[in-house]
């Protein structure tokens, strides 16, 4: 007897969790708040995959250019989603660490941990100033972080049991945050 289509994709959802050997964690905040610098370290020091969305997006031209108001590029979220899907969820055993102040565009059931960095807000002013980013871009990205935009967007993207916020201030925090997300792949290994 023929499988009814809501258990084929039962049957494909279940052959795609039991390939997948490692978790993909997304690691998201407002540009500054130390994703890369936190990504980087991770992986390093863990052996997972780093997946820097935001050097996808020009490598890949998932773009239409550059908005010249906000001096940034204007993304390509379906092209974006569909080469993520394709080449990091579909494409690999899991173990990946996406890097991006992107969140609301991704598929909810592609994490198993969502961690949201937050900075104080004089800090990232000082960190964005040495970016070299304009007035106008570095009083939108302190607004944004201020009224906690990219946390709002990731508990209403993601299930909330996965979504964790974390302060990424200095290094010590950063070390921190490194134990907390290692202790949380122990836990992830027993499952």
């Amino acid at each position: 007897m023929a499988a009814l289509p809501e258990e084929k994709k039962q049957q494909n959802d279940d052959n795609q969790n039991n390939k997948k050997k490692g978790p993909n964690i997304l690691i998201t905040g407002t540009p500054g708040v130390g994703k890369t610098s936190l990504v980087s370290a991770l992986c390093e020091d863990t052996g997972l995959n780093a997946v820097d969305i935001n050097e996808i997006i020009k490598t890949e031209k998932f773009h239409e250019g550059q908005d010249e108001e906000r001096d940034c590029l204007i993304v390509d979220e379906d092209k974006l989603m569909d080469y993520v899907e394709d080449t990091f969820i579909n494409g690999s055993e899991g173990g990946n660490v996406f890097d991006t102040h992107l969140c609301g565009c991704f598929d909810p059931k592609w994490f198993d941990l969502v961690l949201v960095l937050r900075c104080d807000n004089t800090k990232l002013y000082d960190r964005l100033k040495d970016r070299q980013y304009s007035d106008k871009k570095i009083q939108e990205n302190v607004e944004a972080e201020i009224m906690q935009i990219i946390y709002d967007e990731a508990l209403e993207t993601f299930d909330k049991n996965i979504v964790i916020q974390l302060q990424n201030d200095t290094i010590g925090q950063q070390d921190d945050n490194m134990d907390k997300i290692k202790q949380w792949l122990v836990e992830f290994s027993k499952k």
